[in-house]
């Protein structure tokens, strides 16, 4: 998630290129300083009227809070600590091969349990990890067909993509 969320920003870059139309301008405005919340809002500031203009401006409010999300699930793997816990049930590959749990403490969890530097890691399922990637992934397609839909109204005579549909939001945290 966390590469997968550059990829976001780097999409809705190039959706604010699309909308201001300078390659330039657009990347400035959004990278000139850090932070993911600066970046969303600027997003969101500077491309807004262009959506509700082709009203679409729905869509682009429910794709912007879609970005938000990833970037909370975002923030989850970069504020944590990861292990594995592999328990031999047999001889490593063959008919009984190890088994391995991805566990993660969440830093900012941790420092305001009690528990702090020993609080409990929680499993964190490949499955919950896919369906997070899918939601990355769904929110990346919104982006780049708002995008389309920018040049599209700007005279380019692309052929738009089927509209994507809206994935459902998946869970954060898997308690143990």
């Amino acid at each position: 998630m966390l590469t997968n969320y550059g990829e976001l920003e780097f999409c809705l870059a190039k959706c604010l290129e699309v909308v201001i139309g300078d390659a330039n301008t657009a990347f400035r405005a959004m990278y000139r300083d850090r932070g993911e919340d600066r970046r969303i809002n600027i997003c969101d500031t500077l491309m807004r009227r262009h959506y509700q203009q082709l009203r679409l401006e729905q869509p682009f409010v429910e794709t912007i809070d879609q970005v938000r999300y990833c970037k909370t699930i975002r923030n989850q793997y970069a504020h944590a600590w990861f292990s594995w816990s592999a328990v031999s049930v047999g001889w490593g590959a063959g008919p009984h091969p190890r088994q391995c749990t991805l566990l993660l403490v969440s830093l900012e969890d941790a420092v305001k349990s009690s528990a702090g530097i020993h609080a409990k890691p929680k499993k964190l399922p490949v499955a919950l990890l896919e369906e997070q990637a899918a939601y990355f992934a769904n929110a990346r397609d919104w982006i780049l067909w708002l995008g389309m839909n920018v040049e599209k109204a700007s005279g380019n005579p692309i052929k738009l993509p089927k509209r994507p549909k809206r994935s459902r939001k998946p869970l954060k945290w898997v308690e143990p």
